[in-house]
């Protein structure tokens, strides 16, 4: 699998957040939800979707065929 990142300067800064993340075809596909945007889950905060009920999604959206 290859990560291509932006020069550190390039990149935006972005709001602290946390996310689910696939590898499609060596393809690295994030979902992510800000702190603000997270659901409590007992002590912790998650993403507000799940990994397998955003996947079904993400597949009727023909994001299966990324790479």
């Amino acid at each position: 699998m290859k990560i291509v990142l932006a020069p550190k300067a390039a990149i935006a800064p972005t709001p602290p957040a946390v996310g689910i993340f696939w590898r499609v075809n060596g393809v690295l596909v994030i979902d992510r939800s800000t702190l603000d945007d997270a659901e409590r889950y007992g002590d912790c905060i998650t993403h507000a979707a799940g990994h397998y009920e955003r996947w079904q999604e993400l597949q009727a959206l023909g994001m299966a065929r990324l790479g």
